[in-house]
This record gives C-alpha cells, structure tokens and sequence, in this order.
C-alpha cells in the first residue's frame, strides 16, 4: 500500500486529492436527492422470514428502520431499531480516513483493526447483543412515516 500513489505524476495525485475531498460532499448531496426515493422503497420491504417463522430477533432486523431513521436523521432511534448500520458507517469512515492519510503522503495508518484479536471479540459482542436482544427486547419501535 505505501506506494499505491507515489508513481502516479504531480497531477493525477492532485486529481485523487480533489476526488478525496468531493467525494464526501457528493455522497451527501446523493443521499439527499435520493432520500425520499430510499424511504419509499424501504416501505415496500418484505417482513423478516426469520421473525415470522420464530417470532426472534435475526442480527439484520431492524436494519430497516434503522437507516430509515438514518435518513430522517435520528441517530438514537437508529441505534435503537439496530447498532449494526451504524457500525458498518464508522467502519467506512474509518477506512476513509486511512486512504487519506495514504493519500496525503503520510504514513499509512491502519485505523480500522485488521487482527484476530479485536474481530473475535468484536463478533462475540454482536452475538450477544443479537442474544440480548431477543430476551430483553425493546418496546416496540414506531414506523416513521419519512
């Protein structure tokens, strides 16, 4: 990875260094032109089979709501309908920022963990909050209209 921007001339770097600062602004301006379209469609979404079929929480329910309330921009009650949405963004952040400072000739930075050591426990965690979840549930989360 060290190399990956240093053989490029002057001027393609300083294209992906334009590229690495609009890409945010033109992510955001995306989200808000396509936000009523994403709620839509997010309406139409077939109930879980799994909690049909057992009447328990499957670790992807409420990943629904959850970025429903992301793009009505309640983070709390998107953290209440599932933790995993918002977990999979500060990875993406995470992993932003990295090519950043790979870009910008820094070192390169390992911001997100790549070792056994965090991602064993990391998921046992998950598993536990999925078991959690299904013995001590929530009080029913509302359906905002969007």
């Amino acid at each position: 990875m060290r190399g990956l921007f240093e053989h490029l001339p002057d001027r393609r770097r300083k294209s992906w260094k334009i590229l690495y600062f609009l890409l945010p602004f033109g992510l955001a301006a995306l989200t808000l032109l396509l936000r009523r379209p994403l709620l839509c469609v997010t309406q139409r979404l077939p109930a879980c089979p799994f909690y049909r079929m057992t009447g328990l929480y499957c670790p992807g329910c409420g990943n629904t709501r959850s970025l429903r309330a992301l793009l009505n921009g309640d983070i709390l009650l998107s953290l209440r309908c599932n933790i995993l949405p918002l977990v999979l963004l500060a990875a993406v952040i995470l992993l932003y920022a990295e090519w950043g400072a790979l870009l910008f000739g820094g070192k390169p930075r390992r911001l997100l963990p790549r070792s056994a050591r965090f991602w064993v426990p990391f998921g046992v965690l998950i598993l536990l909050y999925w078991i959690g979840r299904n013995f001590f549930p929530l009080p029913p989360m509302p359906l905002s209209p969007g």
